[in-house]
């Protein structure tokens, strides 16, 4: 059982994230795969990628590994709700690099 309104808007701040930034014409991936025991969706971008002293800290509530950005148009909550979600369903959420840069989100759910 799960809330499709919640994964799909966990979906969407993954797929949001990705076109924010990857730079304009680069390909975003997304790739699904399942078997008896579980369903793993990815979105890998092809951006700049993430450090990893932000990674440790990128589903932090309000935290923004970017702080040249002074708009305020993100509040640094779109990650941090995206894992959230993924825990209420008792799956996972990870973050890993891209394969010739970039990130790569991974949502895993297992079956009971």
């Amino acid at each position: 059982m799960a809330d499709k309104a919640r994964l799909t808007q966990l979906f969407g701040i993954l797929l949001s994230n990705a076109m924010e930034y990857t730079p304009h014409g680069t390909p975003i991936e997304i790739a699904a795969a399942a078997d008896k025991s579980k369903v793993i969706i990815s979105v890998a971008d092809h951006g700049a990628g993430i450090s990893q002293e932000d990674k440790e800290r990128v589903f932090t509530r309000f935290y923004r590994a970017d702080k040249s950005r002074s708009d305020k148009a993100h509040f640094g909550l779109g990650l941090s709700v995206a894992q959230e979600i993924a825990q209420l369903h008792g799956a996972s959420l990870t973050l890993s690099d891209t394969k010739g840069g970039g990130c790569t989100f991974e949502f895993q759910i297992k079956f009971s």
